[in-house]
């Protein structure tokens, strides 16, 4: 053993510390490891619980984004509606405007 100062003992580079041996038969370890163990299960119950409500939450989200989808494929439908129409009535109002304007001609020769 390598020489104490006040009072702490130091190993020699060629002596490896040793190892406490635990003793297997104390009763404080065990319950320690029942309280461990009854924690560990709370806590996996608490994570599946976790789990069952995010994948809820994942379900419903997953109905919301596809009743929005199908909702922006109507708007779009509707507005290519819209501008078909539009463009029909354009069409129409020129072809009035010119009618029109002929008819103005023909009245003032």
């Amino acid at each position: 053993m390598a020489p104490a100062l006040l009072g702490f003992t130091f190993a020699s580079p060629i002596e490896k510390p040793k190892p406490k041996v635990k003793n297997v038969n104390d009763s404080s370890r065990v319950a320690g490891e029942g309280e461990e163990i009854e924690e560990l299960r709370l806590k996996n119950k608490r994570l599946l619980q976790q789990l069952e409500e995010s994948r809820r939450k994942e379900a419903e989200l997953r109905g919301e984004v596809e009743e929005t989808r199908i909702r922006l494929h109507r708007a779009r439908e509707a507005e290519e509606r819209l501008c078909t129409q539009l463009g029909e009535l354009e069409a129409e109002s020129v072809e009035q405007a010119r009618a029109y304007r002929q008819e103005i001609i023909s009245l003032t020769e």
